[in-house]
């Protein structure tokens, strides 16, 4: 059983479902779109592949069909839209809208996806297996349960207890701005071609943006009506955070106007958390995927991209114990080992990125 609705949950639960292993996955939300479930993502060849490797053929036919165009540069701007940096990025990877992507991961789970299921704590059993307890009275036994639920993990805190969140301090404010004929004229140029980030030295105040333009609308596939929109994201060191309109006071006016043309009920502020390090864990029939076992901060964009991918190494591995092919515990002592040693490689590398890109702009800019 995988416990949480996000991306690398429902893609393992596709792959699983695909190679008729039998699988269920409990969602603490009444349902699928009980509440906005954020933007814009990239998805690199590591989410891509994944994709590809766990759905249904005519799924991941759904999720190509209602992406975005692919991205070919990384731009960095001054807050007066100059230019400083531009980075190729070889367009290997495409944007996609998180919501349509969550529909067409559920296509085919009817039955297996149940929803109003909160994870409350599991008990292990004699014989091995694992059982769950859900705060509406549901109880379900398995072989392994998988913990994909995000960040704030419930499976983590009683499996790992000692494992650790560290608070970076940093907020992000996210909004989103539909396009509109008065909203297109605000839009840098580089935006078409790939995300911008926008660096306004010295306060260390920063606005990312992704395009999302839909290569299908995705009501003509069946799959929530989204419009096109911008998605961008205010940063600001914590002592120095307020309304962001005040902060971006002498910003470009295109820039200003976007963000005062947000849609109000979209827009969240998130404090910036990641994982501490874990070591691996004794022999058990819980392991964790994504958010669960290497939350990062957002600044290299790898957080859905090594979710999914986590979902495909893991669903490969449970295939093979299922044929036959090595027992059950190698299968996850495999997993555990690539997932921990990349995620945390990764953990690594965002924590630093921030840093690292304020240095160089500043140099630039300089």
């Amino acid at each position: 059983m995988v416990i949480g609705g996000g991306l690398g949950g429902l893609c393992l639960t596709s792959g699983l479902h695909k190679s008729r292993i039998r699988a269920t996955l409990h969602e603490k939300n009444p349902a699928a779109d009980t509440h906005g479930q954020g933007y814009r993502l990239h998805l690199d060849d590591r989410g891509d592949d994944a994709l590809r490797e766990c759905l249904p053929t005519s799924a991941y036919a759904l999720h190509r069909a209602a992406g975005g165009g692919p991205t070919s540069q990384f731009s960095v701007l001054t807050k007066r839209l100059r230019t400083l940096k531009v980075v190729p990025t070889g367009a290997s990877g495409t944007c996609v809208d998180r919501s349509t992507l969550r529909a067409a991961l559920m296509r085919g789970l009817e039955g297996v996806v149940r929803f109003g299921e909160e994870f409350t704590g599991y008990e292990l059993l004699p014989d091995g297996r694992v059982r769950a307890h859900f705060a509406n009275g549901a109880r379900q036994e398995a072989d392994l349960m998988v913990a994909a639920d995000g960040i704030n993990s419930v499976v983590r805190k009683q499996f790992l207890p000692d494992a650790r969140l560290i608070d970076t301090d940093a907020q992000v404010v996210y909004g989103k701005t539909l396009l509109t004929p008065q909203t297109m004229p605000l839009i840098p140029d580089q935006l078409h071609k790939g995300f911008v980030a926008v660096t306004a030295w010295p306060r260390h105040h920063g606005l990312a943006m992704g395009l999302m333009r839909f290569a299908t609308p995705p009501a003509r596939l069946g799959l929530p009506a989204v419009p096109d929109y911008v998605m961008w994201g205010f940063t600001a060191p914590p002592n120095d955070f307020g309304d962001v309109r005040e902060l971006m006071r002498g910003w470009h006016p295109n820039l200003r106007a976007l963000v005062d043309r947000c849609e109000p009920d979209e827009t969240f502020t998130v404090r910036v958390r990641h994982a501490g390090p874990i070591g691996g864990w004794g022999v058990g029939p819980v392991t964790l995927l994504g958010d669960a076992a290497h939350a990062m901060p957002p600044s290299r964009g790898s957080g859905a991209n090594l979710a999914l991918r986590d979902a495909a190494r893991l669903c490969r591995e449970l295939v093979a114990a299922h044929r036959g092919e090595r027992p059950l515990r190698t299968a996850l002592d495999n997993y555990e080992e690539v997932m921990l040693r990349e995620g945390f490689a990764e953990v690594d590398a965002s924590v630093r990125a921030p840093g690292e890109w304020f240095r160089r702009s500043r140099r630039r800019a300089g």
